[in-house]
């Protein structure tokens, strides 16, 4: 189970914008304590393996914690 920082950056307007990327084992209460600990004016992009938690799950745990959130779903047969 992983979820890992692929990079930090900071938008034009000086905001805070987060990488991760996740793989299919992530549970949402995984996600949902990683979360906790994440600035709430963080803009998150999730990059997600198929097979995982849904683009919708995802946003439902993280978008109450952090500033926005941003999800795509990659197909690991393509």
């Amino acid at each position: 189970m992983a979820i890992n920082i692929v990079t930090d950056e900071t938008d034009p307007d000086g905001w805070p914008i987060r990488y991760v990327s996740l793989t299919p084992d992530v549970t949402r209460g995984a996600l949902a304590e990683w979360a906790r600990t994440q600035p709430d004016d963080l803009a998150v992009h999730v990059l997600a393996e198929e097979g995982g938690l849904s683009a919708t799950e995802i946003v439902d745990v993280l978008e109450p914690q952090v500033g926005s959130v941003e999800v795509r779903i990659t197909d690991t047969d393509a």
